[in-house]
């Protein structure tokens, strides 16, 4: 006979190894469940960075779709506008985008300026150029630092038939000499001496990567050549260097702002201002 001692032994080593099973197994789920866990969250996280970048991708093609209806919409208006007699110069690129240039082309048909003086010559020298003989009167000035790209302007104007219109003159980048402005590039002022009823000044150049501010000298020496109600249109104000100077022009120069495009590379207008207030403000 098994002793009850043997037995009551027996039982308690069972026990102990059932328990000992149960807590290995509870130890294991346990585990389980803490990898699960992790593994939620991980997949919680790349779902929520999957869902934020999905909104972002949104918002960037929409803006996208906003940006190429804007320009279609101002390509539409801006040959409604002229009537182009040749295949008329891309707008890629480095050329000036079609708000632009729809701005551009408003702004010679509703102020009617006896003379446009363009900094940087291309393709808008050519929509100028039509813009001006659908009013009937007024000229053109292009200012074209680069030989090359002059001739190439002259060219496509030639195109057109539009030489008559607009005048190309090369005027290199000398140092500006001017007792508001120092340490400066821009067009030798040798080339608009003889203009002195200009109405409308596109700035598009100099280049905007030649110097900080590089577009800054243009308000300051050609506002004594313009016309009271002159109105000069900054392109490029989506740039730093360019926002800073159309908010320069009105700070130390008495600008007042007029528009403003916030698609393409962007632009501003501004116009003279009282010149009192302008020899005040560049005096403060």
């Amino acid at each position: 006979m098994v002793s009850q001692s043997f037995i009551t032994v027996a039982l308690l080593v069972g026990s102990i190894a059932v328990l000992s099973a149960q807590f290995a197994l509870f130890l294991l789920m346990r585990r389980m469940s803490a990898q699960m866990d992790v593994r939620g969250r991980e997949q919680a996280e790349k779902l929520e960075s999957l869902s934020a970048a999905a909104k972002v991708q949104r918002r960037e093609i929409l803006s996208s779709q906003r940006e190429t209806l804007a320009q279609i919409e101002s390509l539409l208006d801006m040959y409604s506008l002229v009537a182009a007699r040749s295949s008329m110069p891309s707008t890629q690129g480095w050329a000036t985008a079609p708000t632009t240039l729809q701005a551009l082309i408003r702004l010679v048909l509703e102020r009617r300026p006896n003379t446009v003086l363009e900094c940087g010559s291309g393709s808008s020298s050519v929509w100028l150029g039509y813009a001006l003989q659908r009013i009937g009167h007024g000229r053109c000035v292009s200012l074209e630092h680069l030989p090359q790209y002059a001739e190439a302007t002259r060219a496509m104007l030639r195109q057109h038939g539009l030489e008559d219109v607009v005048e190309v003159r090369l005027a290199p980048l000398t140092q500006v000499d001017h007792p508001e402005l120092t340490s400066y590039l821009w067009y030798d002022t040798a080339a608009v001496s003889d203009l002195d009823d200009i109405g409308l000044v596109f700035v598009d150049g100099p280049p905007g990567d030649l110097a900080p501010l590089a577009r800054f000298p243009a308000f300051p020496l050609l506002r004594e050549r313009c016309t009271e109600d002159a109105v000069f249109l900054l392109d490029d104000t989506q740039r730093p260097d360019e926002s800073a100077i159309s908010a320069q022009w009105m700070k130390q120069f008495a600008a007042q702002p007029l528009t403003k495009g916030t698609f393409g590379t962007g632009w501003q207008s501004v116009s003279l201002g009282p010149r009192d207030a302008a020899r005040t403000a560049g005096a403060s």
